[in-house]
């Protein structure tokens, strides 16, 4: 049995941005002593300085403890990074300490230049012991293909003889602060297989697409997700957007919308989750027209998100307290009218046609 979703009301979605990951480590992966992934060639805190730590970890499976008591700096830089000349990239670092100092630059392994340090950031105050998220931003000048991200760190702890001792740096991200070009692909694209799984062949893919939103799905505390249809309708062009976010821009029925997410598969169905941008193009722009669907063929995959019609089918279940009821044409159809402004009470044995988005 397939379920119906009716028509909806209006629900809210908001857009962030994001850029290109360049860098990625949470300190996990390590080799004679040192991470893998760092000990570049502009390194200067001793090997013997960095320390593997196992306890406490929060991402990975371990994290750095890095030593530099002195008042003069310290360098813990990357293995050479490919970078986008005149890019700025946002160094993300996930740390804890009681004590010490840490900023950020690169080193431009193209025109072998050093870049200009951030300010200190005072970890006692930023951490006091407890593992935070800190930032700092740094622009690679034109012409430079290739660097060395620095940490730079001074005035920590004497020893590496315990956890929370030093700097622990538990994760280190980096990425383009100009958003990614993410590419676009129809409904139809996404829908479209001929896996018997019926999963996307985008699954797990970042993708933009577009359509008519046709049906608004509430649940509950102003929370909600929707549906959009390519505004010609048909099989294979029904997709169901899932961001149950209350600080987004609202959409109503009729909207056409540009929309950029993840495509996954929940439970079979197939989804456009994580949402990341969401544009209101129009308003108030025709439905497509519904696909009329009988008991031999509504369940078929093509019909997922589809906007369809079940005609003159008689009511074998009552509507239960869930707002969902039971109609009959040739094999029974869920019809979930939650959904809507008010609940719908059925009657058992009067005919309905009823039109609304295939989940």
């Amino acid at each position: 049995m397939k379920r119906i979703f009716t028509f909806l009301t209006a629900i809210a979605l908001g857009s962030t941005t994001f850029g290109q990951v360049v860098f990625q480590s949470d300190l996990s992966s390590w080799a004679n002593g040192d991470p893998t992934d760092w000990m570049g060639t502009k390194t200067s805190i001793p090997s013997s300085n960095v320390v593997e730590q196992t306890v406490g970890v929060n991402y990975g499976t371990s994290s750095a403890s890095l030593v530099n008591d002195a008042s003069s700096h310290k360098r813990f830089t990357t293995q050479s990074v490919t970078v986008v000349p005149g890019e700025t990239y946002e160094i993300k670092m996930w740390v804890a300490a009681s004590m010490g100092e840490l900023r950020t630059s690169y080193y431009d392994l193209t025109n072998l230049a050093w870049g200009t340090y951030n300010p200190y950031m005072d970890l006692a105050t930023l951490s006091g012991g407890n593992q935070v998220m800190v930032s700092q931003t740094v622009t690679v000048p034109s012409g430079c293909t290739s660097v060395e991200f620095i940490l730079s760190l001074r005035n920590t702890d004497a020893s590496t003889s315990g956890l929370g001792i030093g700097i622990i740096v538990d994760s280190v991200s980096v990425s383009s602060t100009t958003p990614a070009v993410v590419p676009y692909a129809s409904i139809y694209d996404i829908q479209y297989t001929t896996d018997a799984s019926g999963d996307s062949p985008l699954k797990d893919s970042i993708r933009t697409t577009s359509g008519i939103v046709t049906a608004v799905f509430q649940i509950g505390g102003g929370k909600g997700t929707f549906f959009i249809e390519n505004s010609n309708g048909g099989d294979w062009n029904g997709l169901y957007v899932y961001k149950p976010d209350t600080t987004l821009t609202n959409v109503a029925l009729g909207d056409s919308v540009v929309v950029t997410g993840t495509i996954q598969e929940y439970f079979s169905l197939t989804e456009m989750g994580f949402v990341s941008d969401l544009t209101v193009v129009s308003s108030n722009n025709p439905m497509p027209a519904p696909v009329v669907v009988t008991g031999a063929n509504h369940g078929d995959e093509m019909y997922e998100g589809v906007l369809v019609q079940v005609v003159s089918s008689e009511n074998t279940v009552a509507t239960d307290n869930f707002g969902v009821w039971t109609l009959n044409d040739g094999a029974n159809v869920l019809i979930d009218d939650d959904c809507m402004p008010a609940s719908y009470t059925s009657t058992v044995g009067n005919y309905y046609t009823v039109t609304g988005v295939r989940h």
